[in-house]
């Protein structure tokens, strides 16, 4: 593993960080790259966003490793969306997280005070 102190940060494109992910191997670290740009392709076509953050920490439990993954994805400043997941295979950690965001970009646009059209006023101002 990496040093403890410090995460190393992967820039993938312009606005995705991934902390923590040095630890891979180069053939895990490219499943990961093409399993994040099937995620964010769904995400642009969501919604626009300043930032996705991905986190990386692993456990050790007995033989196996726990992959703890937190995402955040910052749509402007001041709202971001964020879930935390464990998963014992890392893939599938990252699948979880994704479809997490993916449905917190669905319920934020619809319970967004933003997003919903103005009301007209029931009655007329004289």
């Amino acid at each position: 593993m990496a040093g403890k102190g410090k995460e190393i940060n992967i820039t993938l494109g312009k606005n995705i960080q991934l902390l923590g992910f040095d630890i891979l191997e180069p053939s895990e670290m490219a499943i990961v790259n093409d399993l994040m740009q099937n995620y964010v392709k769904k995400i642009d076509n969501k919604t626009e966003y300043d930032l996705l953050k991905l986190k990386l920490k692993m456990h050790q439990h007995s033989k196996t490793f726990i992959h703890e993954l937190e995402a955040e994805l910052f749509l402007r400043p001041g709202v971001s969306l964020g879930t935390e997941v464990s998963h014992k295979n890392l893939y599938k950690g990252i699948a979880m997280a994704m479809k997490k965001i993916l449905s917190e970009i669905d319920h934020y646009k619809k319970h967004s005070p933003r997003e919903r059209p103005i009301k007209k006023l029931s009655r007329k101002i004289l």
